[in-house]
């Protein structure tokens, strides 16, 4: 009678699941298009604001160079400066380019990432064992939460994306955010395991 009882409140449970994890694949890929807006105005702002400033840059003495080095017909002083500006705006270009393709590439991958996830999600609203599902959904949001967080600390990475560097609350906000329905699932697999989960022991046999 409870296993009888306790099916159909499982797959109504695993229904209801796999229509969230619709939701969410939507919420994602609308979130993701967000952040790479945000990321790329960033990013523009940055090189925007040294080409206004390249002009005044190049009447700055360098660290270490007395005021007033630079005679006007140029000498060593003002060589050095206008190699030292050279040196960062490739350092900026290089940056500000790295930064563009890591974004274009975090983008697609996400996108891809909620598209996989909605599929899932409509399978397990329809399959009569959709618990596998939700492990391959609760994998698929893990592997794009560390790829979020990887992205995040190669953006402010003066190597790479150069970009201002970012608190340790953040990547925890991140992490947390970006992964807490995939512990929801897994947490929702492992309890079905549990006894009493609609499946009774077999009676023991009497002589």
């Amino acid at each position: 009678m409870n296993a009888e009882c306790g099916r159909p409140d499982a797959r109504r449970i695993d229904r209801l699941l796999g229509l969230f994890t619709l939701v969410v694949a939507l919420a994602w890929g609308a979130g993701a298009l967000a952040v790479a807006d945000y990321v790329r105005g960033i990013n523009a702002a940055r090189v925007l604001g040294a080409l206004m400033t390249g002009g005044l840059n190049l009447a700055a003495p360098l660290p270490g160079d007395p005021a007033g080095s630079a005679s006007p017909s140029g000498d060593s002083g003002g060589e050095r400066r206008t190699a030292a500006l050279l040196i960062k705006d490739t350092i900026m270009s290089h940056n500000a380019a790295f930064v563009e393709a890591a974004v274009d590439l975090w983008l697609r991958a996400m996108l891809g990432g909620s598209g996989v996830i909605g599929v899932l999600g409509l399978l397990a609203a329809r399959v009569r064992r959709p618990r596998p599902l939700h492990v391959l959904t609760a994998a698929c949001l893990l592997a794009c939460a560390a790829a979020t967080l990887a992205g995040m600390r190669l953006l402010v990475d003066p190597d790479y994306g150069g970009l201002p560097p970012l608190p340790f609350l953040s990547y925890l906000c991140v992490g947390l955010v970006q992964s807490v329905y995939a512990w929801v699932l897994l947490a929702v697999v492992m309890s079905a395991r549990r006894p009493g989960d609609g499946t009774t022991p077999p009676a023991p046999l009497r002589v």
